[in-house]
């Protein structure tokens, strides 16, 4: 979505998040206003969880944070327990390395590419 676009029932959101993320997506750096490319190997992380659980992040939990700051802000991450059996340990270790809280240690593209490429399928 372009910043600053929105419809009546996307309202909400656009407001929550003010126009740049999308809160369980969004990286907890975004929310301060100072981030780099490491913020979208968060978000990648988010969609790397949907697509290895089957659920979207922190699906049926209580929102428990003010103002709209994302769930992130609280070192909150969605439940690993609810990635599929058969996913490889290597996958999971990159889910867990491209979430991490500082954004210094969320690997690069390049690395996840090469990860990804070795997975066991």
């Amino acid at each position: 979505r372009m910043q600053g676009s929105t419809s009546h029932s996307d309202e909400g959101w656009s407001n929550l998040t003010k126009g740049i993320g999308t809160g369980p997506w969004m990286a907890p750096e975004v929310e301060a206003g100072s981030y780099n490319h490491k913020a979208d190997v968060y978000s990648f992380a988010m969609v790397m969880f949907e697509v290895l659980a089957q659920e979207l992040p922190f699906e049926g939990e209580e929102v428990k944070h003010s103002a709209g700051a994302p769930r992130a802000l609280e070192e909150a991450r969605p439940d690993t327990g609810a990635v599929a059996p058969e996913v490889s340990e290597e996958a999971v270790e990159l889910l867990l390395l491209a979430w991490a809280q500082d954004p210094a240690q969320r690997p690069s593209f390049r690395s996840i590419v090469r990860v990804i490429s070795t997975c066991e399928s």
